[in-house]
């Protein structure tokens, strides 16, 4: 705004002129703060967004090529906690401060099932009364408006192509629908093709999806969208992988300003990425408990403890806000599966399939099976060799909230037996790191 006023000053001064109506709105945006209450109310800051470079340019580049340019896609996937509603809310400020009249849904697990829910809520959000849309044929209006009656998927499709273009010739048009492998597959299906209908035109239309990566369960119209983009559908489709360990340290170090001595530093940010592995949501999470829990700063920093590994639990809470997030992901999964994620939880990050198969009761395939579908959860990775936890942060709070201490102790004291019959080196060392999470004297 500073830059604004001095700007129009000089103008005014050497040029006798004003500066143009673009120039000006947008600085009323940027003054009114419109452009952050019409994408998302924020209850804490949130951190500047850090590495990543390539990828938020293409998002961005994506976005200021709709505003100007005509109809964009933009297709943003990752695990659960890469960032991808962050990445929605950041191309939705920028669709706002160019001026775009926004519609945004997110749609619930439920409302898979429910046939046009999230066209409804788009809608709903902004759509039918935006400026333009009373220029739409008043039979395109009367059907969107009664999404709820059985329509013709085409007719649907056509219908949401009016209505897009009638507010484009007015001002530029920005769509936002966060977790779409939960929406309804009509209503992905009447975007994909409305969009398609638009894409020879220079109507200012912007499409912001975000979806788990993996299609396993996913609706078809989402599978058959996220291949159009980038070929029918102007655009791009983009990946959000966990943060390299440098990108975490930018994370860390710019989230921690209580943390000054650099060995401090560099050893708080290396325990950070050991215990989420990269997730920015598990980062910066932690990063908000630490911030909280001030009297145990010095213990954080003084880790690992003297003869101490790696692997030496954390010595704050993790953050209820994390603690709910995981659990909410394990409450869908089913009673077998969570029984093998019990089982890989109680101890390294490792996991060894013979060990959790005599723990769980299971058969080897059985729990090979279980693994495979925690894999396309996002709840373990496999490295090629072996299945790991995906972060120690999911298996502390796993071995927590999702079982009673005793039972807990009791699967590691069991494992302690188990292992007790091996010789081998890993199964020793894994023995030992067990023996210090249960402080058992057994004999190693």
């Amino acid at each position: 705004l500073a830059a604004f006023q001095d700007f129009s000053a000089r103008m005014a001064s050497q040029l006798g002129e004003r500066p143009g109506r673009a120039l000006s709105d947008l600085a009323e945006r940027v003054r009114s703060m419109r452009w952050r209450r019409s994408t998302a109310l924020r209850a804490v800051e949130e951190p500047a967004l850090v590495g990543r470079e390539a990828l938020y340019r293409e998002a961005f580049a994506v976005v200021e090529a709709g505003l100007r340019g005509g109809p964009r896609t933009l297709l943003v996937t990752g695990d659960p906690g890469a960032g991808r509603t962050r990445l929605l809310v950041e191309c939705g400020e920028r669709l706002a401060l160019g001026g775009a009249v926004l519609a945004s849904a997110r749609p619930l697990e439920s409302d898979r099932e429910s046939p046009w829910s999230t066209l409804r809520a788009l809608l709903r959000g902004g759509l039918l009364r935006a400026p333009g849309s009373t220029a739409v044929d008043p039979g395109v209006l009367a059907a969107l408006g009664d999404a709820a009656t059985p329509r013709d998927a085409a007719e649907m499709a056509t219908a949401l192509a009016a209505l897009l273009r009638a507010i484009a010739d007015e001002q530029p048009v920005g769509i936002s629908v966060d977790d779409a492998h939960f929406a309804d597959g009509p209503s992905l299906g009447a975007l994909e093709v409305a969009l398609g209908e638009l894409r020879r035109s220079p109507s200012p239309v912007v499409l912001v999806v975000t979806a788990l990566h993996g299609w396993d369960g996913m609706p078809r119209e989402l599978v058959r969208l996220s291949a159009a983009v980038g070929r029918s559908l102007p655009g791009s489709a983009l990946r959000l992988e966990p943060f390299t360990e440098e990108e975490a340290r930018l994370l860390v170090l710019g989230s921690s300003p209580w943390c000054q001595a650099e060995a401090d530093r560099d050893r708080l940010a290396r325990r950070v990425f050991f215990e989420t592995a990269g997730n920015p949501f598990l980062i910066v999470t932690l990063l908000r408990g630490l911030e909280q829990a001030s009297a145990l700063r010095d213990e954080v920093l003084t880790w690992p403890p003297p003869r101490g590994t790696i692997e030496a639990p954390l010595p704050i809470a993790v953050p209820s806000l994390a603690r709910r997030a995981i659990m909410g992901r394990v409450a869908e999964l089913d009673r077998d599966t969570i029984r093998v994620l019990q089982g890989v939880s109680i101890g390294v990050s490792r996991i060894d399939v013979e060990l959790v198969a005599a723990l769980t009761g299971a058969s080897r395939d059985a729990v090979l099976e279980r693994l495979a579908l925690l894999e396309r959860r996002h709840f373990v990775t496999f490295d090629g060799e072996r299945y790991t936890i995906a972060a120690p942060l999911v298996a502390e709070v796993v071995s927590i909230e999702g079982l009673p201490p005793g039972e807990c102790r009791s699967l590691r004291i069991r494992a302690l037996d188990l292992l007790a019959t091996r010789q081998d080196p890993e199964s020793r060392l894994f023995r030992a790191q067990l023996l210090a999470l249960t402080g058992s004297h057994r004999a190693p």
